[in-house]
Parts: C-alpha cells; structure tokens; sequence
C-alpha cells in the first residue's frame, strides 16, 4: 500500500492512540450530528462514552443517541438527514484504525469480515455481521435501542457508513444488489435510491445490504500484508473477548435473572448489546450454547431450592421457566436420575 504523507501521518496517529478504538465511531457520530446543527452537548460528549466499556451502559448510551437523531430529524425537518450527515465524514474518521486495516486487506470481503470481528469494540450498540450466500456476501446491521426506539434516519446513517467505507476501500462505486430495512417503507424515498443506487426493501426482519462476489472478491489496490498483521497485533488488545468472557456474562445474567421469572434468549442478547445470532456465534466458539448455560442454571438452581428452602416442585418450575410442573420432573430425573419427591430432605 503506498500512502502519501497525510495518509501516513493519519495512520501513525491510530496507531499510538489505540485505545479510543471502541468509541471512535460514536464520537464520529456526534461530529457528524453538530455539523447538521444538532446541539449534542446538551445531552451527550464525547466524555460520556469513557469507561462504558466496563460500567455496560451500552443500552442508555444507544437510547441517547437515538434522542438526538430525533432532534436531527426536527431541525433537519427529514427522515433523511442521516444521509445528509454520513456526507459529513470520510470513513477513516468514524472506523479509526479499522479503516486502515480494511484498506490492508487482500480483498473487499476480507475487510468486511475482519472488521465485523471487532464490530463490538468499536461501536457496541451498533455492530454488523458478515454472512456469505450462493451468490453474494450479505452485511447484517443491528442497531440497539432500550425505551427509544431506533429512528429510521440513524439506520440510514449506518448503512450509508458501511457503503462509503466499501467504496472508499476499494476504491470504486460499488452498488449493492439491494439495501433491506426494518422500517416501514416511509412516504418519501427521495434521495435513498440516488445514495444507495440499489433496490431498496421496507419492513424486514434485518437491516442488511446484498454485494455482489464479484465486488467483495475483487483485490484492493491498498493491500498490504506487512500494514495489515501490524495493525492486528494492536487490535488483539481491543477485542470484545478481553472484556470479560462472553460464557461468563451470560451465566452472570442468568444467575441474577432466572430467580425472578422466566426470561429469554433474546433478553439476554439485548443485555449485552448484541443479536442472538451473534450471541450464540459467540458462545459457540467457547464451546458451549445459551441452552447449555441455562440448563446447568436450573439445574444448580433446582437443587438449592428444593433442599434448602423446601420449595415445592411445582414453584421451582414455574420460577425456572419451565413450560409445566411435567417438564421440570423430565428435567430432574436427567439430572439426578430420580424425582425431586424422592429427593426431599
């Protein structure tokens, strides 16, 4: 990759500030929001974001944000100033050190795929997946809100984030096969198709954008084998595992949880800021599941119960989640091998 002095100078700065990783596309966010006349401070700064990563606030830091994209709405007076704020920034300054290990790759795929790995550390209540198809490679976008819901204009801004870094590392107007949204199809399209310059689909289960193999398959003119195992020796530093392991998180959630009535999967997953198939991804790749976990939850939880508080079957059931009292006793008897009647001290 050959970078001219700007470029160069851009980069040695990521590199010896690596530790803001995690909220660069945050606070590129709030760049982005004030320069659309937006007044941030009055609800967040860029201070707000420090030591999130250790308090999990993810959620009210979303909640926020999704406060100020209603006001951006207001004062913009259209859903689309979204895209009237991606237009604000070069990718570099929302994806920080991620930009520069895309531009590395070999090729457009790789670089989405190696990012999405550190999607959670670099935006933890914005994060997108990878998934290749037949006949094309598919980016998943999921944004995460708690009581605000998520505004239609912030899902543009993210979209429209993910194409421009496309473009911008490969160096080439790339046009997705289609743009999926969960929201509904709203009355006026203007300037979605001229930014996207796709078919564009309306109230669908996932936010994602469809590119074609031949455009993630082609070879980056920036490619850089030697930039590129650099910047991964830092980015090991800021991956989402050296937070506290995803097992023990959901076994930590579980534990407080279960005690107070049944809960989900995809509770859990909004816990920790992230979609249950990334959860279970996850979790998987530490050798276990969600059912896994909760299965060994109860059948701890069960046992202290039924000895030390003389709970009745019944009640134990219906406080671990069980559809009925008949289920729990299937559950016990593949636990311990007999019944909890029989098992009373």
């Amino acid at each position: 990759m050959v970078l001219n002095r700007s470029a160069s100078m851009s980069l040695s700065a990521e590199l010896s500030c690596g530790h803001e990783l995690w909220d660069r596309y945050h606070k590129g966010t709030l760049i982005a929001l004030r320069n659309v006349g937006v007044e941030v401070n009055r609800h967040l700064s860029s201070k707000t974001f420090e030591g999130v990563m250790c308090s999990e606030q993810h959620l009210l830091i979303s909640d926020a944000l999704n406060r100020l994209w209603l006001e951006a709405i207001v004062r913009f007076g259209s859903e689309r100033v979204g895209l009237a704020a991606s237009e604000q920034l070069h990718p570099a300054q929302l994806f920080g050190l991620l930009f520069y290990r895309a531009q590395a790759s070999m090729t457009l795929g790789d670089a989405l795929r190696k990012i999405s790995a550190y999607a959670e550390t670099a935006s933890p209540t914005e994060t997108f997946s990878v998934v290749r198809e037949d006949d094309c490679d598919v980016i998943g976008i999921t944004i995460f809100g708690n009581k605000v819901s998520v505004p239609q204009a912030r899902l543009e801004f993210g979209a429209m984030n993910l194409l421009n870094l496309c473009r911008a590392v490969a160096s080439a107007d790339i046009v997705p096969i289609n743009l999926s949204f969960t929201f509904p199809k709203p009355e006026n399209l203007s300037g979605l198709n001229e930014a996207f310059k796709c078919p564009i689909l309306f109230g669908r289960h996932e936010s994602s954008i469809r590119l074609r193999l031949e455009d993630t398959n082609r070879p980056l003119p920036s490619a850089n084998p030697t930039i590129a195992t650099l910047i991964d020796r830092i980015l090991k530093n800021y991956q989402p595992g050296t937070r506290e392991a995803i097992t023990a998180r959901v076994k930590r959630l579980l534990e407080v949880q279960l005690e107070n009535g049944s809960i989900t999967r995809n509770w859990v997953a909004q816990q920790m800021a992230m979609t249950e198939r990334s959860m279970q991804r996850k979790l998987a790749a530490d050798g276990t599941s969600y059912l896994e976990i909760r299965d060994s939850i109860r059948k701890d939880l069960a046992a202290q119960w039924r000895l030390n508080r003389k709970l009745a079957p019944s009640e134990i059931a219906y406080r671990l989640g069980f559809a009925d009292t008949s289920s729990f006793y299937r559950a016990w008897r593949r636990w311990y091998g007999s019944t909890p009647s029989s098992d009373r001290c």
